[in-house]
């Protein structure tokens, strides 16, 4: 067996004993009992059978995956004792989040350094979920002190919220503390506080880029472009965003894999209009690099950008074999760092997905439409995006329970002018930090693409069959994955004899 095959082999043994212990509470009892036979494995096969070996080196990652994924717990925290108390704890710490503005109210993740309660100081590293009021407003690395009522979150009908905050760490909340500033002092060491000065400064050049764009570009466009260049929603009016969620556009407003995989693919195609393959290449990767540091480097827009370079890295290479490895590395590292993102994190998941359609469902559709003409880039953008689609379309089924008929046609029609509402909507936003009549200037433009694109939202939400109502229980989900599975195979085998 070639050592690619054992690595991804070992890869996968890591991911499935993550999976399973997310979903299961096996008793340690039974790992402990995994570990004896792959010691038996080892001890009768060793330099006699390579394959058993191979075998048991895979099953040793299962059963590491499923020690990871339970030791990723509540368990560890150190504020979960003092939650759901008749007394108070008082917290020491920063911001360390951007801070969600709600109008009335604020949302922010807090991170502990210090907790004092009755009797007790003790250090931490630990985030709580704050709400507050809208007045005065916080930032992102404001040091705060704040007495709080802490509690535990609960799960809400058929949704598991404690574990939903868990992949971020976050294992109490705290609504209306008393809240005050302070220095930092001696709470954080040299790097932490470099790191805390540096997206300060991030966030503040965002923010002022977000509010140049907001003068250049009249509303609902302009947040609607803060939306795609930089992930910011909140600005964005609802019925927008119905009219984009029926009509399957939504991963366009939010920072995804599937998303910053199209501007990759975009990006990649402008650059080798004027250059070479390889250069365009690293290109679009800097520019994927300089993307993610602008939208603040969060935990899903780094997945998202790691899922973006993968698709990038598997084009330009043009080896299928390869990529398999990479996507089942860059899935267990991330894994890894937070075992919860493979249960939990609907967007690790949908980006996951898409971008094994994008590996190996275009290549397959490329070889069937060969006689197809391209038109600018549009057979190019139709396959990414149909191959995108058929992988995530049971998961969004299981999460979200509908199905969009309109989402192919109307991402098909709207995705090949995202770039160009990108690109003038980017250079809006840096004309219009120089001078506001250069930023109305070049505003017009990023709103004139943009206006195509609501207004195409618009007509296809009010299409009454647009969107039907249908479930998927979890079942359904492996079957749909196992059926999609089999008839991959199936082709390849045709192929393969051909």
């Amino acid at each position: 067996m070639h050592q690619s095959q054992v690595f991804f082999r070992i890869l996968l043994g890591f991911l499935f004993g993550v999976a399973l212990a997310s979903f299961f509470n096996i008793p340690k009892e039974i790992w402990l009992a995994g570990i004896v036979i792959i010691m038996l494995i080892f001890a009768l096969s060793w330099r006699k059978n390579w394959g058993h070996i191979f075998f048991a080196l895979a099953l040793l990652a299962f059963v590491l995956g499923g020690f990871r994924a339970q030791g990723f717990s509540a368990d560890k925290s150190i504020l979960s004792p003092f939650a759901d108390q008749k007394f108070s704890v008082t917290v020491r710490g920063y911001i360390s989040d951007e801070v969600e503005n709600k109008g009335i109210t604020q949302n922010f993740s807090f991170t502990a350094k210090k907790i004092k309660v009755p009797g007790l100081i003790l250090d931490a590293q630990e985030k709580i979920l704050i709400t507050t009021e809208g007045y005065p407003k916080y930032e992102y690395g404001d040091f705060i002190e704040m007495e709080v009522s802490l509690k535990k979150p609960q799960k809400l009908d058929d949704f598991d919220y404690p574990s939903f905050l868990a992949r971020d760490g976050i294992f109490t909340t705290a609504s209306f503390p008393t809240i005050k500033n302070i220095e930092p002092g001696d709470l954080v060491g040299s790097v932490e506080k470099s790191k805390i000065y540096a997206f300060s400064l991030i966030f503040k050049v965002k923010d002022k880029f977000e509010a140049s764009i907001q003068k250049s570009i009249s509303e609902p466009n302009a947040s609607f472009i803060n939306g795609i260049l930089l992930g910011s929603r909140s600005e964005i009016p609802q019925e927008l965003k119905d009219n984009f969620s029926k009509t399957g556009l939504t991963h366009i407003l939010a920072i995804s894999g599937y998303n910053i995989t199209i501007i990759a693919a975009m990006v990649s195609w402008i650059f080798l209009l004027f250059l070479r393959r390889q250069t365009a290449f690293w290109f679009s990767v800097i520019a994927i690099f300089l993307f993610t540091i602008l939208t603040g480097a969060s935990a899903s827009v780094v997945r998202a950008s790691i899922m973006g370079v993968l698709i990038l890295t598997a084009f330009n290479v043009g080896r299928l074999y390869d990529s398999r490895i990479a996507l089942a590395l860059a899935a267990g590292v991330m894994v890894w760092f937070n075992p919860f993102i493979l249960r939990f994190d609907a967007g690790f998941q949908l980006s996951f997905l898409a971008t094994i359609g994008i590996l190996y469902v275009v290549p397959v559709i490329k070889r069937y439409t060969k006689n197809i003409p391209e038109l600018f880039n549009f057979k190019e953008t139709a396959i990414i995006t149909i191959s995108a689609q058929l992988m995530v379309l049971p998961l969004i089924l299981f999460y979200f329970n509908k199905f969009s008929i309109m989402a192919i046609p109307v991402n098909l029609l709207v995705l090949p002018i995202i770039p160009f509402t990108m690109l003038f909507g980017f250079m809006a936003g840096i004309a219009g930090l120089l001078s506001s009549v250069a930023g109305v200037a070049v505003g017009s433009i990023a709103w004139l693409f943009s206006s195509v694109e609501i207004w195409i939202a618009s007509i296809g939400s009010k299409i009454s069959f647009g969107t039907l109502a249908l479930s998927l229980p979890w079942y359904g989900l492996l079957i749909l994955y196992g059926l999609i599975y089999i008839l991959f195979r199936r082709v390849s085998a045709n192929e393969k004899q051909l």
